[in-house]
């Protein structure tokens, strides 16, 4: 079992580069993982989840969001397109943050899905725990199936953060191993057509 420390780029050559500490060993390692076959015409929430998920180096990137890597994909991509980082910074900024004279109403479901991400750079600690809240949960009206690859890994990375939050292991102080629970009766239940006999059953 390894915890993750940091997680940084390396241009030259491309590696995305994780400190860890090994748990067994009690001692801080270095991983390296070559970035190969990136170029800066790359979609960088792809490469992100190719690397996420290379079986060589998916447990030690578990605690690594898919959002964190996909933030240091952009940053190479912007060094190979030739910007400067603080250039690229702005960019990653101008692509999740919300211009509030803009008029929503204007843009295409693709554009307003991407003005509803969360902000890299916005400091999530000086927000309160209601609007942190806010900002961090899926709209459960939301059609996911009408978003592209690229919002749709969005999601999944949220979903992934909550649940890992919301997520109690056998050692965590309240973990209960078999909860039941009662639901309330007072309201009268409603049948669905799917569980009715038809005339033809009978």
């Amino acid at each position: 079992m390894c915890t993750a420390k940091k997680c940084g780029i390396r241009f030259q050559p491309p590696a995305i580069i994780l400190i860890y500490e090994n748990e067994t060993k009690e001692k801080i390692r270095q991983r390296i993982m070559p970035v190969r076959n990136f170029s800066k015409f790359s979609d960088c929430n792809k490469a992100a989840e190719q690397l996420k998920n290379n079986p060589r180096h998916k447990s030690y990137l578990e605690q690594v969001s898919l959002r964190q890597l996909e933030k240091l994909f952009s940053f190479l991509r912007g060094y190979l397109l030739g910007q400067s980082l603080a250039e690229t910074m702005e960019q990653i900024r101008l692509e999740t943050t919300i211009d509030p004279e803009e008029d929503l109403n204007k843009l295409d479901d693709k554009e307003l899905d991407k003005r509803k991400s969360i902000d890299p750079e916005e400091d999530l600690n000086k927000l309160d725990d209601k609007e942190l809240d806010k900002r961090k949960s899926i709209d459960p009206e939301e059609d996911l199936n009408k978003l592209d690859d690229k919002e749709l890994a969005k999601r999944k990375s949220i979903m992934d953060e909550l649940f890992e939050k919301n997520n109690k292991k056998k050692d965590d102080p309240g973990f209960v191993y078999d909860i039941e629970v009662e639901f309330p009766q007072d309201e009268q239940l409603q049948s669905c057509g799917w569980d009715t006999e038809s005339a033809d059953e009978s």
